[in-house]
């Protein structure tokens, strides 16, 4: 993984988060994802960069939802 790319891209990097999903609209993704029975460790939030939420994927990877602030 590119460290630097991820700092640029999100701010900060965190060893637990696998993968990025960036969307252009955050409640509409969320809002299908959480609707499609999509696992959710962590609320949305907003962060500096945008909104974001902690989601798995059916193996277990730890994935940031990403949407503009």
């Amino acid at each position: 993984m590119n460290l630097e790319f991820v700092t640029i891209v999100v701010g900060e990097y965190d060893p637990a988060i696998d993968f990025f999903l960036r969307v252009p609209d955050f409640a509409v993704a969320y809002a299908r994802m959480t609707s499609a029975a999509v696992e959710f460790v962590s609320p949305p939030r907003a962060e500096p960069y945008g909104r974001v939420a902690v989601f798995l994927d059916i193996a277990g990877n730890r994935w940031d939802l990403l949407g503009p602030a």
